[in-house]
């Protein structure tokens, strides 16, 4: 037996490997469902200079915006333009409308959008998909149940959902990403191909509450104040606002940054920040309009505090966007965890993307209740902020050389 092999073999060898490597699997593409909030729009801007996107989305990442409107997409179109390598990779698709235009309480108007119809035509190609949810997830589940055939779900690969459940008090408060269309929720919920690719991020998973403070993030609320609302290349302001004590001294500092959304983007792009997930089996039920819904002493106090440091106009402004945010009184969630297990520190299964066949184009989509999926219980939080602040030093650093520049 021959121990060397000849040059020729060798380039044989080596054309195959390069095949199996481009050709093997298909190439991931991400999906991000965003309601291109100021929040998010800033992530935007982090991550385009870190090099995950190419890293996490080597084909590409689709952005979904939800509730779209013609701002929102000319943020993230200027956005793009002062990042002319992120912009090669993305696309733009304006997702779900509501019934009455920017009217974030009435119901969505269910017509198929662009984006829609985009997941509907991307899902049937060979391609795996990445998705990351900090928005109501209703084109996705449009774009699923008119395909209707196992082959869309077999080419998801993982989901990162900005939702969940946490308790608060005696309350269970259902997340808004969930609960805002819950039928499109428990659409997406209920799919048992999609158990153990969806990663879910609950506000129990983090220490920074529904909105970030300096109180849970000091460092983060610095960074925004005094270098992205300084240097940003387009209209996204990240609100900043002074929380004043009776004294009349600086309490702290609040953001419109919220906690939920950030903490699932870092972990679709940074997935080693998590620190502990488990395996849930839990169930959601609508709360009928004649039964009452309790506010969490917690809550109660919050709303105190802000009508009491307020002056009248700020707080109707704020009033405004908080009707604007919150559900319908006939829609109300609550959610119940039924069953909770470890997941072995080895066991965190890589989903290969099938191929499709004759069979499995026309294999329906099984369903599961009670829902099981998992749940990030623990972030790495100090690598975590670390991580965000390395971001902003090198967003700051890459805006300093181009106002050099100009």
């Amino acid at each position: 037996m021959y121990r060397f092999k000849s040059p020729c073999q060798l380039v044989c060898l080596w054309i195959l490997f390069q095949f199996s490597l481009n050709y093997g699997e298909p190439q991931a593409t991400c999906i991000w469902i965003t309601d291109a909030g100021e929040d998010d729009i800033l992530l935007m801007d982090l991550l385009a200079r870190s090099g995950k996107v190419e890293e996490r989305c080597p084909s590409g990442l689709h952005i979904g915006i939800v509730f779209p409107s013609l701002s929102k997409e000319q943020m993230v179109l200027e956005l793009l333009d002062n990042n002319q390598d992120f912009k090669k990779l993305v696309s733009i698709h304006l997702g779900a409308a509501t019934e009455k235009a920017l009217c974030y309480r009435s119901p969505f108007n269910g017509e198929n959008t662009s984006f829609s119809d985009f997941l509907k035509d991307h899902l049937s190609k060979d391609t795996s998909s990445r998705i990351l949810i900090t928005a109501p997830c209703v084109d996705l589940a449009l774009a699923i149940k008119q395909s209707n055939c196992f082959t869309t779900i077999n080419k998801i690969e993982e989901i990162f959902w900005a939702g969940g459940f946490h308790e608060e008090n005696t309350e269970t408060i259902v997340a808004y990403n969930w609960k805002r269309n819950i039928s499109a929720t428990q659409s997406i919920l209920e799919i048992a191909e999609l158990r153990f690719k969806t990663t879910i991020v609950t506000r129990a998973s983090h220490p920074y509450g529904w909105k970030i403070d300096s109180r849970s993030f000091p460092g983060l609320i610095e960074k925004v104040a005094d270098v992205y609302n300084v240097y940003n290349g387009h209209a996204a302001k990240v609100q900043v606002t002074d929380i004043m004590a009776e004294t009349g001294f600086l309490s702290y500092r609040d953001t419109s940054i919220f906690g939920d959304d950030l903490v699932a983007t870092m972990l679709m792009f940074y997935p080693e920040l998590i620190q502990e997930k488990r395996m849930v089996k839990y169930e959601l039920q609508e709360v009928k309009s004649d039964e009452p819904v309790l506010i969490s002493k917690k809550s109660q106090a919050r709303k105190r505090r802000r009508m009491k440091h307020k002056k009248d106009k700020e707080e109707k402004e704020r009033k405004k966007v908080k009707d604007r945010m919150r559900m319908p009184e006939t829609n109300r969630v609550k959610g119940k965890i039924l069953e909770e297990r470890e997941m072995p520190t080895l066991f965190y299964p890589k989903h290969k993307i099938r191929m499709p066949n004759k069979e499995s184009r026309n294999q329906p989509i099984f369903t599961q209740y009670p829902y099981e999926h998992t749940f990030v219980k623990k972030i790495k939080t100090l690598t975590f902020q670390d991580t965000i602040i390395a971001l902003f030093d090198r967003y700051s650093h890459n805006q300093e050389l181009q106002k050099a520049v100009k």
